[in-house]
Protein backbone atom coordinates (compact mmCIF):
# COMPACT_ATOMS: atom_id res chain seq x y z
CA UNK A 1 0.00 0.00 0.00
CA UNK A 2 1.45 3.19 -1.07
CA UNK A 3 1.87 6.48 1.18
CA UNK A 4 -1.05 7.88 -0.44
CA UNK A 5 -3.01 5.03 -0.02
CA UNK A 6 -2.51 4.40 3.67
CA UNK A 7 -3.31 8.13 4.84
CA UNK A 8 -6.72 7.89 2.83
CA UNK A 9 -7.53 5.04 4.51
CA UNK A 10 -6.54 6.42 7.92
CA UNK A 11 -8.53 9.58 7.11
CA UNK A 12 -11.18 7.55 6.34
CA UNK A 13 -11.49 5.50 9.72
CA UNK A 14 -10.75 8.73 11.71
CA UNK A 15 -13.93 10.34 10.41
CA UNK A 16 -16.07 6.82 10.47
CA UNK A 17 -15.23 6.89 13.48
CA UNK A 18 -16.02 10.07 15.04
CA UNK A 19 -19.45 9.97 13.05
CA UNK A 20 -19.76 6.94 14.85
CA UNK A 21 -19.47 9.09 17.97
CA UNK A 22 -21.35 11.84 17.00
CA UNK A 23 -24.30 9.60 16.46
CA UNK A 24 -24.24 8.84 20.49
CA UNK A 25 -26.89 10.82 21.95
CA UNK A 26 -27.28 9.00 25.07
CA UNK A 27 -26.75 5.79 26.88
CA UNK A 28 -28.72 3.20 28.68
CA UNK A 29 -29.24 3.74 32.98
CA UNK A 30 -31.05 0.43 33.33
CA UNK A 31 -32.34 -1.84 31.11
CA UNK A 32 -34.23 -4.60 32.95
CA UNK A 33 -35.74 -7.68 31.08
CA UNK A 34 -36.28 -7.38 27.34
CA UNK A 35 -34.88 -4.11 26.55
CA UNK A 36 -33.82 -3.24 22.37
CA UNK A 37 -33.18 -0.67 20.03
CA UNK A 38 -34.41 -0.78 16.29
CA UNK A 39 -31.47 0.45 14.74
CA UNK A 40 -32.16 0.65 10.97
CA UNK A 41 -32.24 -2.81 9.81
CA UNK A 42 -30.98 -4.42 12.90
CA UNK A 43 -32.41 -4.88 16.11
CA UNK A 44 -29.91 -4.31 18.92
CA UNK A 45 -30.14 -5.72 22.24
CA UNK A 46 -29.92 -3.07 24.63
CA UNK A 47 -27.47 -3.51 28.38
CA UNK A 48 -26.59 -1.00 31.28
CA UNK A 49 -24.49 1.40 29.68
CA UNK A 50 -25.57 0.56 26.31
CA UNK A 51 -25.71 3.94 23.62
CA UNK A 52 -28.21 5.14 21.87
CA UNK A 53 -28.98 7.02 18.47
CA UNK A 54 -30.76 9.44 16.97
CA UNK A 55 -33.64 7.40 15.08
CA UNK A 56 -33.26 4.20 17.65
CA UNK A 57 -37.18 2.96 18.80
CA UNK A 58 -36.73 1.42 21.40
CA UNK A 59 -38.99 -1.43 22.64
CA UNK A 60 -39.57 -2.92 26.59
CA UNK A 61 -40.82 -5.94 26.91
CA UNK A 62 -43.18 -7.47 29.27
CA UNK A 63 -42.33 -7.16 32.64
CA UNK A 64 -38.98 -5.42 31.60
CA UNK A 65 -37.97 -1.72 32.47
CA UNK A 66 -35.71 0.80 31.48
CA UNK A 67 -34.03 4.26 32.08
CA UNK A 68 -32.10 6.22 29.57
CA UNK A 69 -29.79 9.81 30.17
CA UNK A 70 -29.21 11.47 26.93
CA UNK A 71 -26.76 13.88 26.94
CA UNK A 72 -28.47 17.00 27.40
CA UNK A 73 -29.31 15.76 30.95
CA UNK A 74 -32.70 14.57 30.33
CA UNK A 75 -33.93 11.17 31.71
CA UNK A 76 -36.43 9.06 30.49
CA UNK A 77 -37.58 5.99 32.08
CA UNK A 78 -40.14 3.50 30.00
CA UNK A 79 -42.49 1.09 31.40
CA UNK A 80 -43.23 -2.66 30.46
CA UNK A 81 -44.79 -3.21 26.95
CA UNK A 82 -43.67 0.12 25.32
CA UNK A 83 -41.86 1.21 21.98
CA UNK A 84 -40.54 4.58 22.06
CA UNK A 85 -38.91 6.27 18.84
CA UNK A 86 -36.24 8.61 18.56
CA UNK A 87 -37.68 10.79 15.63
CA UNK A 88 -34.88 13.61 15.59
CA UNK A 89 -32.26 14.65 18.64
CA UNK A 90 -29.63 17.22 18.52
CA UNK A 91 -27.15 18.56 21.11
CA UNK A 92 -23.87 19.84 21.03
CA UNK A 93 -23.53 20.59 24.65
CA UNK A 94 -24.30 24.39 23.91
CA UNK A 95 -27.23 26.87 22.91
CA UNK A 96 -26.00 27.11 19.61
CA UNK A 97 -30.35 27.07 17.83
CA UNK A 98 -30.12 24.05 16.72
CA UNK A 99 -30.75 21.91 19.49
CA UNK A 100 -33.94 19.57 18.76
CA UNK A 101 -35.24 16.88 20.66
CA UNK A 102 -38.31 14.99 18.91
CA UNK A 103 -40.04 11.66 20.88
CA UNK A 104 -42.79 9.56 19.74
CA UNK A 105 -44.49 7.47 22.07
CA UNK A 106 -46.25 4.53 20.22
CA UNK A 107 -47.39 2.47 23.15
CA UNK A 108 -47.40 1.79 26.64
CA UNK A 109 -45.71 4.57 28.73
CA UNK A 110 -42.94 7.28 30.03
CA UNK A 111 -41.66 9.37 32.41
CA UNK A 112 -39.32 11.71 32.04
CA UNK A 113 -37.34 14.96 34.04
CA UNK A 114 -36.44 16.93 30.54
CA UNK A 115 -32.86 17.91 30.03
CA UNK A 116 -31.19 21.42 29.12
CA UNK A 117 -33.19 21.20 25.29
CA UNK A 118 -36.52 21.61 27.16
CA UNK A 119 -35.13 24.30 28.89
CA UNK A 120 -32.95 25.95 26.26
CA UNK A 121 -35.17 25.96 23.75
CA UNK A 122 -38.99 24.56 24.03
CA UNK A 123 -40.31 25.14 20.77
CA UNK A 124 -37.91 22.05 20.16
CA UNK A 125 -39.15 19.63 22.49
CA UNK A 126 -42.05 17.28 21.84
CA UNK A 127 -43.22 14.01 22.47
CA UNK A 128 -45.80 12.83 19.84
CA UNK A 129 -48.10 10.37 20.87
CA UNK A 130 -51.31 8.60 18.24
CA UNK A 131 -53.91 11.70 19.94
CA UNK A 132 -51.71 14.69 20.30
CA UNK A 133 -48.39 16.17 20.70
CA UNK A 134 -47.06 17.26 23.70
CA UNK A 135 -44.67 20.42 24.43
CA UNK A 136 -43.13 21.54 27.59
CA UNK A 137 -41.35 24.03 29.33
CA UNK A 138 -38.94 22.29 31.49
CA UNK A 139 -40.81 19.86 33.30
CA UNK A 140 -41.45 16.42 35.00
CA UNK A 141 -44.09 14.78 33.43
CA UNK A 142 -45.64 11.32 32.63
CA UNK A 143 -47.68 9.48 29.76
CA UNK A 144 -49.43 6.69 29.70
CA UNK A 145 -50.55 5.09 25.94
CA UNK A 146 -53.39 3.31 26.72
CA UNK A 147 -54.86 1.07 23.73
CA UNK A 148 -56.94 -1.51 25.63
CA UNK A 149 -54.46 -2.68 27.92
CA UNK A 150 -54.72 -0.44 30.72
CA UNK A 151 -56.72 -1.31 33.72
CA UNK A 152 -58.23 0.96 36.60
CA UNK A 153 -58.74 -0.64 40.07
CA UNK A 154 -62.12 -2.53 39.65
CA UNK A 155 -60.43 -4.70 36.98
CA UNK A 156 -62.54 -2.81 34.22
CA UNK A 157 -60.15 -1.57 30.89
CA UNK A 158 -59.78 1.88 30.65
CA UNK A 159 -60.78 3.83 27.57
CA UNK A 160 -57.83 3.74 24.77
CA UNK A 161 -56.27 7.33 24.54
CA UNK A 162 -53.51 9.05 25.87
CA UNK A 163 -52.88 9.88 30.00
CA UNK A 164 -51.08 12.01 31.27
CA UNK A 165 -49.70 13.72 34.42
CA UNK A 166 -47.74 16.81 35.76
CA UNK A 167 -45.34 16.84 38.50
CA UNK A 168 -43.27 20.31 37.91
CA UNK A 169 -43.63 22.44 35.58
CA UNK A 170 -46.16 22.92 32.45
CA UNK A 171 -47.04 21.28 29.59
CA UNK A 172 -48.75 22.12 26.89
CA UNK A 173 -51.07 18.99 25.00
CA UNK A 174 -52.21 20.11 21.31
CA UNK A 175 -54.26 17.86 18.46
CA UNK A 176 -56.44 19.25 15.57
CA UNK A 177 -59.66 19.65 17.97
CA UNK A 178 -57.61 22.39 20.08
CA UNK A 179 -54.16 23.37 22.81
CA UNK A 180 -54.90 22.93 26.63
CA UNK A 181 -51.90 23.94 28.76
CA UNK A 182 -51.42 21.78 32.42
CA UNK A 183 -49.65 22.69 35.37
CA UNK A 184 -47.84 20.66 37.80
CA UNK A 185 -50.38 18.27 39.97
CA UNK A 186 -52.81 18.39 37.16
CA UNK A 187 -53.30 14.89 34.74
CA UNK A 188 -55.43 14.55 31.67
CA UNK A 189 -56.82 12.25 29.17
CA UNK A 190 -56.85 12.87 25.12
CA UNK A 191 -59.22 10.32 23.28
CA UNK A 192 -58.58 10.79 19.81
CA UNK A 193 -56.79 13.04 17.33
CA UNK A 194 -60.23 14.92 16.84
CA UNK A 195 -61.25 15.36 20.49
CA UNK A 196 -59.74 18.31 22.99
CA UNK A 197 -57.88 17.66 25.96
CA UNK A 198 -59.95 16.96 29.09
CA UNK A 199 -58.31 17.47 32.55
CA UNK A 200 -59.05 14.21 34.60
CA UNK A 201 -60.26 14.99 38.63
CA UNK A 202 -57.39 12.49 39.67
CA UNK A 203 -54.78 10.49 38.53
CA UNK A 204 -55.84 6.61 36.88
CA UNK A 205 -54.26 4.00 39.09
CA UNK A 206 -52.39 2.89 35.79
CA UNK A 207 -50.49 6.47 35.74
CA UNK A 208 -48.38 5.73 38.28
Amino acid sequence: MNNSLRWLTVLFLLVSSAAAQAAVIGKVLLAAGDVSATRGAQVVALHNGSAIESGDTLRVGKASAAQVRFVDEAIVALRPDTVFRIDEYNYQGKQDGQEKALFNLLAGGMRTITGFIGKLNKNNYAVRTPTATIGIRGTHYNLVQCDGGCLNTDGSHAPAGTYGGVYDGSIAVTNQSAQHTFGAEEFFFVSSPNTPPQQLIAPPSFLA
